[in-house]
């Protein structure tokens, strides 16, 4: 968000991302629903559909979540929403990723918002804060399931790895100012940016129909 040039068509184009993407996350995942006899009447097969393709939502809908904060918590330096208007935005947030089964839920969230407003340069800082997230992912998720809970702990702590993924983060960043910095080169290749919005739903399809093709499930 912090290179394009409209926050609000930036947050539309990631709406339209999502959306396109729930059908084939929820056919990659679950595949087409079930019918039954049970279902008696239009009405009652169509909410089935709908609840089966609203079950989960796939990471489009995570990342316009974390974009709509970021629009509305950079406003906040103007408005003055106030600290306690902050946090029911940021617990709402959590809340809703939680709930209705945003792909990643909470920690992609916070996530979303720590590479935003972290300087990717403050190393000892994404360390710290990225170490803080995974701790309390991990406790998070062993408090939630059932089981021993020291196991859990020590099952669930394969996420702190996840930490060392800022290296590359940081070159890839580096590499990526490079090439921004030529601006011809992005208006004359537009192309790449719908390609790159549709590598995500069309890799989910290509899943779903190999699963079906070659595993039958």
């Amino acid at each position: 968000m912090k290179r394009t040039k409209s926050k609000k068509n930036y947050i539309t184009r990631l709406a339209i991302f999502a959306i396109i993407s729930q059908i084939p996350y929820i056919l990659m995942i679950k595949g087409i629903p079930s019918t039954s006899l049970t279902e008696t009447t239009e009405l009652e097969k169509v909410l089935k559909v709908f609840n089966h393709f609203t079950s989960l939502f796939n990471v489009g809908f995570t990342l316009l979540l974390g974009a709509i904060s970021i629009y509305i918590l950079e406003k906040d330096e103007k408005e003055k929403y106030g600290i306690i208007n902050i946090s029911i935005l940021i617990l709402l947030s959590v809340y809703i990723s939680e709930t209705f089964g945003f792909d990643g839920g909470f920690y992609s969230y916070f996530l979303i918002l720590m590479f935003y407003f972290i300087p990717i340069k403050n190393k000892i800082k994404l360390i710290l804060v990225m170490a803080l997230l995974n701790i309390s992912y991990v406790l998070y998720m062993a408090v939630g399931a059932k089981g021993d809970f020291f196991q859990l702990v020590g099952l669930y702590s394969i996420q702190l790895y996840s930490i060392l993924a800022l290296p590359i983060i940081y070159m890839l960043h580096n590499k990526t100012n490079i090439f921004n910095k030529n601006n011809a080169i992005g208006r004359k290749h537009y192309y790449l940016k719908i390609m790159k919005y549709s590598i995500y739903p069309l890799h989910m399809l290509i899943i779903y129909i190999v699963r079906i093709m070659f595993f039958s499930i």
